[in-house]
This record gives C-alpha cells, sequence and structure tokens, in this order.
C-alpha cells in the first residue's frame, strides 16, 4: 500500500501517495452556511501525511422556540457554545485535531488563533457565528488557490432523504441519487456512496444511466460529525457539464444496494419550474424513502 485515507465521519487522516495527485490528498472542508450534503466546499486543502478534523454547530444540536443551539457546552459557563459556527483543524495525529476543532468550537475566533499560534505543528480555519473566516498562516498555505464557484440555472431542487436502516444490515449501502429528463436521458447525479468498484455495477439502473466512471475530484470532505440517516442534496438546474437545463419533467431516482445484499430503486416525478411542487420516493425493504422540492430558482 503505497498511500490512504481513512475518513470517519469528517475525521481525516491521509498518508503516503495520493491516488489523484501527486502533490498531495486533496481534501474539502464543508461550509456550514450551506444545508445539503453534496454542496461545494468552503475550500479545498492539498494536504500529506496529515490528520483534518472538523466541528461545529452546525451539524447536531437542538432548537427551542425556534433557535437553535449547538451541541457542544462551554464549560466555563455550562451552556451551549455559540461564538464560532465551525472549525477545521490540520494536525500530526487525529487525536490532536480533534480535541483542538472541539475547542476551538468553544473559543472566540482571536482566542482560538492565538492558541493554533501556541501549538506546535496545528493550523485552523475558524468560520465565526456572523460567517466571517479566520484562518493560521499555514492553513491558507495547505488551500488549493481556486475553488470552483457555485453556480445556479433556472431551476431549484432539494431532495431530502431518510437512509435509517428500518433492518439490520452489516454491510454499509451503495446510494445514488440523479436526475433524468422526460426522455429518460442522463442530467445531473446528486449524490454517489460506495467505495468498492466490484460492487458498483450492482447500482444496475444508475450505473446503465450515467458514468459510473467519473474521476473524483476531492478525496475526502471533512465536517463536523452528523447523526446518521436524514440527508439533504440540492440540485441548481444545470446537468453534468454545467449547462443550464430547461423548465419541464423530471425523474429523480433512488437507488441502493448492499453487497451481496438486497437491491431497491425508486423514482418520483416531477414537473420543475414556476410554482413549487413535490413528490414523493416510496420506502423500500432497508429505508424510510424521502421527498422531493422543486421549482423555479430565486
Amino acid at each position: 500500500v503505497l498511500g490512504g485515507v481513512i475518513n470517519l465521519g469528517g475525521d481525516i487522516r491521509v498518508w503516503g501517495e495520493a491516488a489523484s495527485d501527486v502533490s498531495g490528498w486533496t481534501v474539502g472542508v464543508m461550509d456550514p452556511r450551506v444545508a445539503a450534503d453534496n454542496a461545494p466546499p468552503l475550500t479545498l486543502l492539498r494536504v500529506q501525511d496529515r490528520a483534518i478534523s472538523s466541528s461545529g454547530r452546525y451539524a447536531r444540536g437542538f432548537s427551542v422556540a425556534g433557535v437553535h443551539y449547538s451541541h457542544i457546552l462551554d464549560p466555563r459557563t455550562g451552556i451551549p457554545a455559540d461564538a464560532v459556527a465551525a472549525t477545521t483543524v490540520i494536525a500530526a495525529d487525529n487525536a490532536t485535531a480533534n480535541a483542538l476543532a472541539t475547542t476551538l468550537s468553544v473559543l472566540s475566533p482571536a482566542e482560538g488563533l492565538a492558541l493554533v499560534a501556541r501549538t506546535q505543528g496545528v493550523e485552523a480555519l475558524i468560520v465565526g457565528r456572523d460567517g466571517t473566516t479566520h484562518r493560521s498562516p499555514g492553513f491558507a498555505a495547505s488551500e488549493v488557490p481556486s475553488t470552483p464557484a457555485r453556480t445556479q440555472g433556472m431551476i431549484s431542487a432539494t431532495v431530502l432523504i431518510d437512509i435509517t436502516p428500518s433492518t439490520p444490515n452489516r454491510h454499509r449501502p451503495y446510494v445514488a441519487v440523479w436526475v433524468t429528463d422526460s426522455a429518460g436521458k442522463p442530467v445531473r447525479t446528486l449524490a454517489f456512496w460506495g467505495t468498492k468498484r466490484k460492487y458498483i455495477p450492482d447500482m444496475s439502473k444508475w450505473y446503465g444511466t450515467m458514468s459510473a466512471a467519473a474521476p473524483a475530484v476531492i478525496d475526502a470532505v471533512t465536517r463536523a460529525t452528523r447523526p446518521v440517516g436524514q440527508y439533504t442534496l440540492e440540485w441548481n438546474g444545470l446537468d453534468d457539464t454545467g449547462n443550464t437545463v430547461p423548465f419541464g419533467k423530471y425523474t429523480f431516482w433512488f437507488e441502493e444496494s448492499f453487497e451481496n445484499g438486497p437491491h431497491s430503486l425508486r423514482s418520483a416525478p416531477l414537473t420543475c419550474g414556476g410554482a413549487a411542487a413535490t413528490a414523493k420516493f416510496d420506502a423500500t425493504p432497508a429505508f424510510a424513502g424521502g421527498t422531493v422540492t422543486c421549482s423555479a430558482a430565486k
């Protein structure tokens, strides 16, 4: 093994030779201001033989009277910490990165950067509660200079899927969510989650409709730990080549398969454009289903 990447819910460790780039592994940093799991990253990092961990109030927490509170408590006061929205730390090992990412979620951005400056071999990105980003000098040096810009077509769609297992299975599922037009032609893959190439053809509808050979441009994404189950995906009205698609009828597909196990396929036809419209994915034997809402982009 010449190199590898381990991603445990956003806590990442990379080492050795990168599969995608000779200059290092490419790691995206989740944007805490965007709810969708497939949203473009806040920034991209190029790292070698490092650990990266993220924390923040955006992924977990609780609401009281319509106000969201962090799950991270400030030990000085005993109340939820609200000084920052998200933190990402680069360090030599994950124990250090993880502990500091949580600590920086309690401190103010200025206090956090001062702590990072005093800690050898550590760099950090802090997103304040107002959305302002704060970087240590070494963190900025690890960032890829250009990050893809967010663009929007004529259509805006949100896909909510609940893949909380309703029946036990010792294997994790392969999941694909994608869009086709009224003629059944491929438009956009919104998400594909699966790792072992030999099982990808088992996703027979997605594999036969969409391109299963597209190279990954990001090796992993670091984000605050989130609850298992409900995921949010967005479609910005562009196809896989970046072109705007017109208003019309589209079909949203949800496919899941287990290694050497059951396979399910669900679809949700929907007219996109003008007034908001909603369709549902029926439940599968393993999962609870989901909904799609589509309308004209604002």
